[in-house]
């Protein structure tokens, strides 16, 4: 579901999403997944590609040279229109980090998230737009954990993890949006997110928490493997 965008006076290209730095121990005990009768998913970006454009670029940052990369959390509503947009961190220009929230909200469509049941539910996830610039490594995650060792072998692995939760903050299930291609990751994936990542808070368009689902984004790293590890 992850359509983030890289965006110059002639070019558009696909990017990443926020990320931040943390420090986890990968422990042996399993988390619990989502069971083959759950029908949860995160939302689905509808023609993303045609949400922003290299003529979105403002043009009072084009004339000063002005670039930097955007990270914003958008909501998504039950029928799939975005009615909220938060700037996560800054770009650095005001006109650029406007322009991201306003093309969310005026071109952004999804197919809605679903609940275990399979009915549409409101969702909350991060996405960035690189305004004529390359956003590091780290960027593209909303968190970004060291390890000391991941039982494949690899240096390095990332998956997305779908939450639902409740209006009152609790976490009712967890399961797996992106897969991180090994089962012995992915079986933990839940635990690590609730371990690393801050409680989960699904709010409506007036600012009410009601119950909804959250997507986050995850990458795991061996030892100092940040400064060169290649993510998919």
């Amino acid at each position: 579901m992850s359509s983030n965008w890289q965006i110059t006076p002639a070019q558009l290209s696909a990017s990443a999403l926020l990320g931040l730095c943390s420090t986890a121990m990968l422990s042996p005990a399993d988390a619990k997944l989502a069971g083959p009768a759950d029908l949860s998913a995160g939302p689905t970006a509808i023609r993303p590609a045609n949400w922003v454009k290299a003529t979105d670029f403002p043009s009072d940052a084009l004339d000063k040279g002005q670039k930097g990369t955007v990270n914003f959390s958008i909501a998504v509503d039950a029928t799939g229109a975005v009615y909220r947009c938060e700037i996560v961190r800054s770009s650095g220009t005001p006109s650029l980090d406007e322009r991201a929230c306003l093309l969310m909200k005026r071109k952004g469509r999804f197919k809605p998230a679903l609940d275990k049941h399979g009915n549409p539910i409101p969702s909350e996830h991060t996405r960035r737009i690189a305004w004529d610039t390359k956003a590091p490594l780290t960027s593209s995650y909303d968190v970004v954990a060291t390890v000391q060792a991941l039982a494949s072998g690899k240096k390095a692995a990332d998956f997305s993890v779908r939450q639902i939760v409740s209006a009152d903050g609790t976490v009712e299930s967890c399961g797996i949006e992106r897969s991180s291609g090994d089962a012995d990751i992915d079986r933990q994936a839940c635990k690590l997110a609730s371990q690393l990542l801050p409680p989960p808070k699904i709010r409506a368009a007036d600012n009410t928490p009601i119950r909804g689902l959250r997507v986050s984004r995850l990458a795991l790293l061996v030892d100092d493997a940040l400064k060169g590890a290649a993510l998919p």
